[in-house]
């Protein structure tokens, strides 16, 4: 609180709490009493103020977080876009660089929506390079064509 006109202020406390207080002012970095009296005084009207006005404060609290809410769930789908694209582009390069038909690619793919739905992401990425998808793949005929995205 840097003001330009200081009033000095005299306080008849118990001496517990002076000296409680003072514990608690060296634990907390303060250097001074009147620094440390000002901030808990600033905090306390604060309180205070925040307490009558807490509904209005509260809508705007809302409305300031709904509006960031969307700002993340944009980016985040932006991101997600991003990264589904790019992900396609190399599998595509993968493809045809090793030569795999377009039904060994939709098997492929059938084969990972299957183990990825059946673990829901819960094999960590080591057991994944040391060969846990090949131990326990699941066996099922693949179907030929793909009428929708709920066959996978």
């Amino acid at each position: 609180m840097e003001s330009k006109e200081k009033i000095r202020v005299s306080l008849l406390l118990d001496r517990d709490l002076v000296e409680t207080a003072d514990k608690i002012m060296k634990e907390c970095g303060y250097r001074s009493r009147n620094q440390f009296y000002s901030t808990l005084l600033a905090d306390a009207v604060a309180d205070e103020v925040t307490d009558k006005h807490k509904d209005i404060l509260g809508e705007k609290f809302a409305k300031a977080m709904e509006t960031y809410e969307e700002e993340i769930k944009r980016a985040i789908s932006k991101g997600l876009f991003r990264y589904a694209v790019h992900l396609e582009m190399i599998a595509k390069i993968l493809a045809d660089h090793y030569e795999y038909s377009e039904y060994e690619v939709d098997a492929l793919r059938h084969e990972a929506y299957k183990n990825v739905r059946r673990l829901r992401g819960k094999i960590p990425f080591d057991k994944i390079l040391a060969g846990y998808y090949v131990d326990h793949q699941i066996e099922t005929p693949l179907p030929m064509e793909w009428e929708s995205e709920e066959d996978f």
